[in-house]
């Protein structure tokens, strides 16, 4: 006999750690005590434990469907703590994310972030977590995401689509779990290079910062960003400098691109080129001839802006 109320009993139990099914079983139960104590105890001693028997887990995994909302959140506290490894409960705490009670969802997602399952149709219930409308659940589902690294295109699909949600904290979001997965796919990438001009100074920035880390290779995403040199907006331009400089393209159609940029008829254009070319100090030939051609430009802008970047990549007398 024990009081399970009692602080005394709990840490009896804790210590002495049972392993007998019918013990363990029975504790499971106390998690749907109607004494939040009680339950809080018997929590405590099943994350200590971490029982593998089926029948106890399947006594916690049923709670998740129980009517009290504060008795599936203990349910799920204590699967995050005993992280299961059965297929079928990773998939029960997956549509714990359409709870009706935040801290069910919040928990769930902890919990998939420790399990660390396999399964696409987890992963992609996570993301569809990314728009929930509780912070703290689209946290939780993105360090989930985080931790998995999912490379399932219809995964990595489900999260490009929050790119244009309406909701600029959820578009945020999204591009900061792009930037911890890493995706490869060329279609993402150019889907990151168009969130440069979210009108959302944080989606700009972990954009940016998304494709700084990636360093995208393919030409089409490259010269995407080359296309931002030229855009309306001055803090646009700004952070196309910064990206392409991170990457350094070496892309010879890309760098040649560039190059057309330093005869723009604007200014500040020129200026975004000349900055490119520095951060990137491109060898390839025939890009140095093309600079140079321009320091025969009748435009004088032009020819010192031609120089300023072959003085950079080429020691000045070799100019």
């Amino acid at each position: 006999e024990c009081d399970w109320s009692s602080d005394v009993c709990s840490s009896d139990l804790r210590n002495i750690k049972p392993t007998n099914q019918e013990v363990l079983l029975e504790i499971a139960k106390l998690l749907k005590h109607e004494n939040a104590d009680i339950r809080y105890h018997a929590f405590e001693i099943l994350a200590l434990i971490k029982p593998t028997n089926q029948e106890v887990l399947l006594e916690i995994v049923n709670l998740l469907k129980h009517e009290n909302a504060d008795i599936r959140y203990n349910a799920v506290q204590a699967l995050e703590e005993i992280k299961p490894t059965e297929p079928k409960i990773h998939k029960d705490l997956a549509k714990a994310l359409s709870d009706n009670k935040y801290e069910v969802r919040k928990s769930a997602a902890k919990a998939l972030a420790e399990i660390k399952p396999m399964d696409p149709e987890i992963h992609k219930a996570l993301a569809q977590a990314l728009s929930d409308n509780n912070y703290d659940v689209r946290r939780s589902a993105a360090e989930a995401l985080t931790e998995i690294k999912p490379t399932n295109q219809e995964v990595l699909l489900e999260i490009v689509k929050l790119l244009e949600h309406e909701n600029e904290y959820i578009r945020r979001d999204g591009v900061k779990v792009l930037q911890n997965i890493k995706p490869t796919e060329p279609k993402i990438h150019k889907d990151l290079a168009k969130a440069l001009c979210d009108n959302y100074y944080n989606v700009r920035k972990y954009a940016a910062k998304a494709l700084t880390e990636i360093k995208p290779t393919n030409q089409e995403v490259l010269l995407e960003i080359v296309k931002l040199l030229e855009h309306e907006k001055a803090y646009i331009r700004h952070d196309a400098v910064e990206v392409l400089g991170n990457i350094k393209p070496t892309k010879q159609e890309v760098l040649l691109e560039i190059v057309k940029l330093l005869e723009h008829e604007k200014v500040d254009i020129r200026y975004n080129a000349v900055e490119v070319l520095r951060w990137i100090k491109p060898t390839n030939q025939e890009v140095l001839l093309e600079i140079a051609k321009l320091l025969d430009n009748e435009n004088l802008f032009t020819k010192e802006q031609a120089k300023k970047v072959l003085e950079v990549i080429k020691p000045r007398g070799q100019i």
